[in-house]
């Protein structure tokens, strides 16, 4: 749940990067409408959908599709709810997976042949709303343009633990920018860099 910036009923979304299944590099679903519903009161953000505010918002289902690399090919059924009050935004989201992980993600193990650290390949379930900012928002984060996206994305291992998701600023160039950034092949195979700055603000769980 995240402190709301405008006040919206209707939300415009893509999940993308991680969503609906673990151990993936990158994940599209259709570009859809969410309808945010508006209550009183937030529910405990627990996970759960027995509170009476989930049961008044209507979901939208689709299919997450990965898109590149380990996750190239597969699928998974996602479902999606909304709600808002006066000051805050709230997202429901469920998915199919076989496996729940929320233990570790990349852990160092210890490779006794070399006798060093290594990072392990093991990843965390994560979840990632992107919303338009600027430039073209092609919902896919390997497209060939120059565009900004507003991030959110709750990280089982690494956020949920402190009852936060973070709030980021994806930065898609064309061009090698400066400052830290990770190179991509793109859709036409031209390389696509992003930079993923955490945003300026108050934290809220």
């Amino acid at each position: 749940m995240m402190k709301r910036k405008t006040l919206v009923s209707l939300l415009t979304l893509s999940l993308v990067s991680g969503c609906a299944i673990n151990k993936s590099e990158f994940w599209q679903s259709p570009a859809l409408t969410l309808k945010a519903k508006h209550v009183l009161t937030l529910p405990v953000i627990d996970g759960a959908e027995n509170d009476e505010a989930w049961k008044t918002a209507t979901p939208i289902n689709f299919n997450a599709v990965g898109v590149w690399n380990t996750s190239f090919g597969k699928s998974a059924q996602v479902t999606i709810k909304a709600i808002y009050t006066d000051s805050h935004v709230a997202f429901l989201v469920r998915w199919e997976d076989t496996t729940r992980d929320d233990k570790t993600h990349k852990p160092w193990v210890w490779n006794a042949e070399k006798k060093i650290y290594e990072q392990g390949k093991e990843q965390e379930d994560a979840v990632a709303l992107a919303f338009e900012h600027t430039g073209p928002f092609t919902a896919d984060m390997l497209s060939p343009v120059d565009a900004v996206w507003d991030l959110w994305t709750w990280k089982a291992t690494r956020s949920d633990p402190m009852g936060y998701a973070l709030d980021k600023t994806h930065l898609y160039s064309i061009a090698k920018p400066e400052g830290k950034a990770k190179e991509y092949p793109s859709r036409t195979g031209t390389p696509i860099w992003i930079q993923r700055p955490d945003d300026a603000g108050e934290s809220t769980q």
